[in-house]
């Protein structure tokens, strides 16, 4: 069993968040044997449609957040010809800890062609998608993606336009189990406990405020010390030895 793992990057500009949260990750993506980590960002600079550099691959688009289609779209199209390589293609952001030994079980479950399996929402819209904290698609429903026309102009939010992919495949969406932790000091206990939980390989931290002048996550000092807090402290947890 061999995973093709792009992650969902940006440089995040003057946002130190981002390029921390990829440090952080990139201490343990490179980690499972039959995982292949890439990291994926946008660069309108580029000459050809996509440039690899190590484990990143640099897209000729926009960083328009959160129209993240093309960029995905894109990025399918520089490893297509390595998707022969792969049974799955896993598509996860900088803000989801990955526990990877527990997915590569996971996707052992996983039909091998025409699959999708994320967290299934709706989000206000009659189509279901896989939540962009993190998703996986077969080799065959990726190498799709890239031919298809069901989304106009290849513009779009990624996660969202996954889901009409896979519906106009006729494909419904396997759904796994989610933790998410936005208030860690409050609910350490709980939380850890049901993260010991074999089923769960994917956590998604972002913690909120709410305030008369900021919207809820916006705040960047706040996700920087607590989001970063929790980060550590999983990666102390699942990945001791790194």
């Amino acid at each position: 069993m061999k995973v093709l793992m792009l992650i969902l990057a940006s440089d995040g500009g003057e946002n130190p968040l981002y390029s921390t949260l990829e440090t952080l990750k990139r201490t343990y993506v490179h980690s499972n044997p039959y995982i292949d980590a890439y990291f994926y960002k946008a660069d309108p600079t580029l000459d050809a449609d996509w440039k690899i550099v190590g484990d990143t691959i640099y897209v000729k688009t926009e960083e328009t957040y959160p129209y993240l289609w093309k960029k995905f779209w894109l990025v399918l199209q520089a490893v297509e010809h390595r998707l022969c390589d792969y049974d799955f293609v896993c598509r996860p952001n900088l803000s989801t800890f990955m526990i990877l030994d527990r997915y590569m079980k996971h996707v052992e479950t996983l039909p091998k062609e025409r699959c999708c399996s994320g967290v299934v929402f709706y989000g206000g819209q009659t189509i279901p998608f896989p939540a962009g904290y993190c998703f996986t698609l077969s080799s065959d429903v990726a190498r799709q993606i890239i031919y298809s026309d069901a989304i106009e102009n290849n513009h779009g939010i990624d996660d969202r336009c996954v889901g009409v992919v896979v519906q106009k495949l006729g494909i419904d969406i396997i759904n796994h189990p989610l933790v998410e932790i936005n208030n860690y000091v409050q609910e350490e206990k709980s939380l850890l406990k049901e993260i010991d939980h074999e089923s769960c390989f994917m956590v998604r931290i972002r913690h909120f405020i709410s305030s008369d002048d900021k919207p809820f996550g916006t705040d960047t000092e706040t996700r920087l010390a607590d989001d970063l807090t929790v980060h550590r402290r999983l990666l102390e947890i699942f990945y001791p030895t790194l």
